[in-house]
């Protein structure tokens, strides 16, 4: 919601009076599309529901004035992008616990060897006496 509050702000200054028109005259219908649309794809949306916005995107793009489908896809893109980062920071932290797994483990065989050493060096010291 807040971000379709801003989206009027943004048009409603005084530069941009064609802008506000347009938003005036929507129907209705369209006013409450556009703000579940936006509404579903704000910061922290799931991804269902930015799927959901999507798919109610498609079906009302074609009504809409050019400047609103313009930045209501903008922030469907960005949440897009935003998904994707999540992604890879996730894939990241996997592959870094993966990687502090596998050292730990290469740490307890080389306490393990070492383990193994300092007692050959012990007997060897015993049978040298």
């Amino acid at each position: 919601m807040r971000a379709w509050n801003r989206w009027l702000e943004e048009h409603r200054g005084q530069d941009s009076h064609e802008r506000a028109a347009e938003v005036s005259t929507l129907p209705k219908t369209l006013v409450g599309q556009v703000q579940r649309i936006a509404l579903l794809s704000q910061p922290g949306a799931s991804s269902a529901q930015a799927n959901q916005a999507r798919t109610l995107m498609t079906s009302v793009s074609d009504q809409m004035p050019p400047t609103l489908r313009g930045w209501l896809t903008m922030q469907l893109e960005w949440h897009a992008t935003l998904e994707h980062l999540q992604a890879r920071h996730a894939n990241t932290l996997d592959q870094i616990q993966d990687l502090e797994r596998q050292r730990d483990q290469l740490e307890e065989k080389l306490q393990a060897l070492t383990d193994i050493e300092r007692s050959i060096n012990l007997r060897k010291q015993e049978v040298r006496q």
